[in-house]
């Protein structure tokens, strides 16, 4: 399958890259930091998050376990990596958020 893989930040085409029926999007990260993101890459492949759009569609995340050619995508489709972060140290607890709407008791 051939796939255009857009810049993440300006979402503009940079290359057409062949991508083997194998591959999973974890593969893909993982070859594209080894092959692009040469000292950005530092975080490795759990930094970065695997996106897919087909042609007039929105964007998708792909996880790492499932194969390209299982995630929808057709020749022609579009992919890009955006980098994941998180301005926290630990992930805040589920039960620790507040509802956005509250009711009164009035």
């Amino acid at each position: 399958m051939i796939l255009t893989l857009m810049n993440g930040r300006r979402n503009v085409e940079e290359c057409d890259i062949e991508v083997p029926d194998h591959m999973t999007a974890g593969m893909f990260k993982e070859r594209w930091i080894r092959e692009f993101a040469g000292r950005d890459g530092a975080g490795g492949p759990q930094a970065y998050l695997l996106e897919g759009k087909e042609t007039g569609g929105g964007w998708f995340p792909i996880p790492d376990e499932i194969a390209i050619r299982d995630s929808g995508l057709q020749d022609g489709s579009f992919v890009r990596i955006k980098n994941i972060y998180s301005t926290v140290q630990v992930p805040a607890q589920e039960e620790a958020s507040v509802p956005l709407f509250q009711s009164r008791n009035d």
